[in-house]
């Protein structure tokens, strides 16, 4: 049963080293062919864990897929061993990208990327519905990070915040809170950025 085997992958301790050695065939032949695109991409993202350059083929073999679960699944384990190359290949999915695909493009960008990729993520984030947008929060304030632009700043901000506004009663405000603070860490010679992500906090008690 998929549900099965997607579990067990999702569960498994690969920082123990007899573990992850009894584990690797099954993984790796998961990763290949298994049925389930779910489980094929779970078994890339642990394969992933491994890092080693003998599998880079097969991830590159997984962007190929008809899956956006796998295709994410690859340029993720792939961005692990060669960031440019991801960030060159997510640029060449930037047309054709649905969930699992654009949160692995958002956070390669967000990890990899400069702010000349923050449009992407920008307009991306305000067509997503309300658990993708979730998802995409850490990268997409990981992004603000590194922008000057204190209009961009102000936009991030703004759409974040009105998650947490709007799903406070389920926790939401303190979620966004916690990533506001975090990019508030990397604004802090950015005097105008601080006063607004101070401004967005305070909204969000």
């Amino acid at each position: 049963f998929h549900g099965l085997r997607l579990s067990t992958l999702q569960k498994l301790d690969l920082s123990n080293p007899e573990l992850a050695k009894a584990a690797l065939p099954a993984i790796q032949n998961m990763a290949v062919a298994d049925s389930n695109t779910r489980v094929q991409a779970q078994a890339i993202t642990a394969l992933a864990y491994f890092n080693n350059p003998a599998d880079l083929p097969l991830f590159k073999k997984g962007l190929e897929g008809k899956s956006y679960a796998v295709q994410g699944a690859s340029l993720m384990a792939i961005a692990i061993q060669q960031p440019q190359d991801a960030l060159a290949t997510a640029k060449a999915f930037e047309k054709n990208n649905k969930k699992a695909l654009t949160e692995a493009i958002v956070n390669v960008y967000a990890k990899f990327g400069t702010e000349k990729e923050l449009p992407f993520i920008s307009e991306k984030f305000a067509t997503l519905g309300t658990q993708e947008q979730i998802q995409l929060i850490p990268a997409y304030m990981n992004m603000l990070g590194k922008v000057n632009d204190i209009n961009a700043v102000k936009t991030g901000v703004d759409a974040v915040k009105a998650i947490g506004v709007k799903y406070k009663s389920y926790g939401a405000n303190k979620f966004v809170t916690n990533f506001l603070m975090q990019l508030k860490q990397q604004k802090q010679s950015d005097q105008a950025s601080l006063a607004y992500i101070d401004a967005a906090i305070a909204e969000l008690k």
